[in-house]
């Protein structure tokens, strides 16, 4: 009997975590037994072998975890569509993969070692960028963040129920910030199907306009995500620029071709430009996708400067004649750097919130959103708190933050 499988993992899991296939061949008049694994990410990447791990009478059992094979190949998602020309686009960030594994051994004891031709095939299983902790991975349900209306968006930012059958996320920004939302696009593992987004701008209760912007499958992939900035809408023709300077929310909604409502809710607010002092901070998150805060307190800079320096020696010749010079003899700078720092501090939050924002800290890439533009830099916060209202009433959160040093004009 050829080799064949005993597990695989979930259809849709995350990179980091780990992707562990199991498989077994009979023991019947075999000796030096191995398994040799062909790893395929969308072309074959390489062979691997790997020995029994465990027997009964009738099989030897193997595994194999292919996720630090399979984690180079998936680029982190995309923070904006690639084509400016789109607002909801697929923002990579995944992979198809699956394994071919084939049974090596001797039918003597000491005879010739050969791999038997007929392979067993994997399913094809589609890994995402993300790491989840050990208890979510064991719970791990990728169903929960498909399109739909009671499902959730890849993030743990809270959400409440709209009516009884829907989701929806609320979330306060700039008017000038940009964000992104994203889910398990189930086209790629079910029957694929063109759908749109559908974007209504209001301006206090009254919808000023709505502006639908369709998904064909061609552009569909595993990940769906919508990127949205007003200002870009403004540049699309979605609506007028005296429009979005009237507009004090969106609300935004997928619907299939006849309008039917496929997904969960995201309810806009524009924050009041005249009380805000902070910045909006966007993150990649354990799903590897892209979550963004509006920190609304003063943000307060500072800076910390290096300077490389030389010793020079005490006067100099010139013309026969040995003079000192205060100007340019001693300890001299010849290059400054300077760090610029930031702390930003958060509006009271709730519990929830408090435990969702935790994540920026473990967070590998940290942006601060000015616009459409993002600006990388590092949280230099070494430790965090998971707080509770029933022992804190209230309580904000402090974030530390460095810039990408800078280096003055040299001398």
């Amino acid at each position: 009997m050829a080799v064949s499988f005993t597990q695989q993992p979930a259809l849709v899991t995350p990179s980091d975590n780990p992707i562990i296939f199991q498989f077994k061949q009979t023991i019947s008049g075999k000796f030096n037994m191995s398994f040799v694994i062909e790893v395929i990410v969308e072309g074959s990447v390489g062979t691997y072998e790997v020995y029994p791990e465990d027997e009964d009478a009738t099989y030897t059992y193997g595994k194999i975890d292919v996720s630090n094979i399979v984690a180079p190949y998936i680029n982190t998602q995309f923070v904006k569509p690639i084509n400016t020309t789109f607002t909801i686009f697929d923002p990579s960030g995944w992979k198809y993969v699956n394994i071919v594994v084939y049974e090596k051994y001797s039918i003597t004891i000491n005879g010739a070692i050969s791999v038997n031709p007929t392979p067993a095939s994997s399913s094809q299983i589609c890994v995402f960028k993300g790491k989840l902790s050990r208890s979510e991975f064991l719970n791990w349900d990728y169903t929960k963040y498909q399109k739909g209306l009671t499902k959730q968006l890849l993030t743990d930012r809270s959400y409440r129920f709209y009516g009884s059958t829907v989701n929806l996320y609320e979330q306060t920004i700039k008017k000038e910030d940009s964000l992104t939302y994203t889910w398990i696009d189930n086209t790629t593992i079910d029957t694929p199907a063109n759908y749109k987004v559908r974007y209504s701008y209001y301006n206090g209760a009254t919808i000023i306009k709505q502006t639908d912007e369709n998904f064909i499958t061609l552009n569909q992939g595993l990940l769906g995500s919508i990127y949205f900035n007003l200002n870009h809408h403004v540049s699309l023709g979605y609506l007028t620029s005296g429009e979005a300077a009237s507009c004090t929310s969106v609300l935004i909604v997928l619907l299939d071709a006849s309008n039917g409502t496929l997904s969960c809710l995201t309810w806009l607010y524009f924050d009041n430009t005249c009380f805000y002092n902070g910045a909006t901070l966007r993150f990649m998150n354990k799903y590897g996708a892209y979550d963004n805060y509006l920190f609304t307190y003063n943000k307060r800079y500072s800076a910390s400067v290096k300077s490389f320096e030389f010793e020079r020696s005490q006067g100099s010749w010139s013309n026969g004649v040995y003079s000192l010079s205060k100007a340019n003899t001693g300890r001299l700078s010849y290059l400054k750097q300077t760090t610029k720092k930031l702390q930003l501090i958060s509006d009271w939050l709730d519990e929830n919130t408090q435990n969702w924002l935790t994540q920026l800290y473990d967070s590998p890439a940290v942006y601060i959103n000015e616009g459409e533009e993002n600006e990388s830099v590092i949280i230099t916060n070494s430790s965090y708190q998971i707080k509770q209202d029933k022992h804190d009433e209230l309580f904000n959160e402090i974030v530390e933050i460095e810039f990408t040093p800078e280096n003055s004009i040299r001398i």
